[in-house]
C-alpha cells in the first residue's frame, strides 16, 4: 500500500492521522476495488467438459464479465483435471494477468476448436504491474488449467479441442466489448 507510507513521511501526527483516515475510509467505501473485494472464490458456475490430447478436463464457465474478471482468483488449489473456460462472442486478441491469483496457471487460448498459443506456468502477480499473458493471435476461447499441465499433456499450438456442456445448453459467451476487466479484453484488471 504507497499511499499510507507517503502519509507519514508528512509532517506533524495530525496530518498522519488525517492521512491514515482517509485512506481508511477510501478502503472502506470502495475507491480501491482491489483491497474491498471479499476476497474468496466464486462458486456455483455452470460446467463443461474439454477434451484436449486424449484428456478430458472439467471446466467452471464464466459467463458474464463479472465472473470472467474474478476467474481462478483467490483458489489455493485446482484438480488435475480442472480449469476455467472463458468463451467470446467474436474472436479477438485477448490479455489475461494473475492478479489475485494464487497459483499458478496454463492459459490455452483457442480458436476455432484448435489451440492457437499456450502461455505456460503463468506466475501470480507479486507486485503491480502485474505481468500481462496475451493470446497473441485472436481467440474465442480461453481455458485455464493448472500450471505445468499444458507441457505435461502435450496440450500445444494445433491441438483440437472439443468442448461438452454439462448443463443442457453450454452458457452463452459474454459480449465483444473490450470491458477492460480480468481477463482483458477480459484481462483480470
Amino acid at each position: 500500500m504507497v499511499v499510507l507510507p507517503l502519509c507519514f513521511k508528512q509532517a506533524g501526527l495530525a496530518r498522519s492521522l488525517t492521512c491514515l483516515v482517509a485512506v481508511l475510509l477510501g478502503l472502506f467505501l470502495g475507491v480501491n476495488n482491489t483491497w474491498a473485494q471479499d476476497p474468496k472464490p466464486q462458486s456455483g458456475l455452470p460446467l463443461a467438459k474439454a477434451a484436449m490430447a486424449g484428456r478430458q478436463y472439467l471446466l467452471e464457465v464464466a459467463t458474464t464479465p463479472q465472473q470472467a474478471e474474478i476467474g481462478l482468483m483467490y483458489r489455493t488449489a485446482l484438480p488435475v483435471n480442472g480449469g476455467m473456460l472463458f468463451r467470446f462472442e467474436e474472436a479477438r486478441p485477448v490479455a489475461f494477468w494473475m492478479k489475485n491469483t494464487l497459483i499458478p496457471l496454463d492459459m490455452v487460448f483457442i480458436q476455432g476448436g484448435q489451440v492457437v498459443h499456450v502461455a505456460h506456468r503463468a506466475q501470480p502477480c507479486r507486485q503491480e504491474p502485474c505481468p500481462v499473458y496475451s493470446s497473441q493471435k485472436a481467440v474465442d476461447m480461453v481455458i485455464e488449467l493448472p500450471g505445468g499441465t499444458a507441457r505435461k499433456n502435450h496440450i500445444q499450438a494445433g491441438t483440437k479441442v472439443q468442448l461438452t456442456p454439462i448443463a443442457k445448453v453450454l452458457p452463452a459467451t459474454f459480449g465483444s466489448s473490450n470491458s477492460g476487466s480480468s481477463h482483458s479484453s477480459v484481462s483480470k484488471q
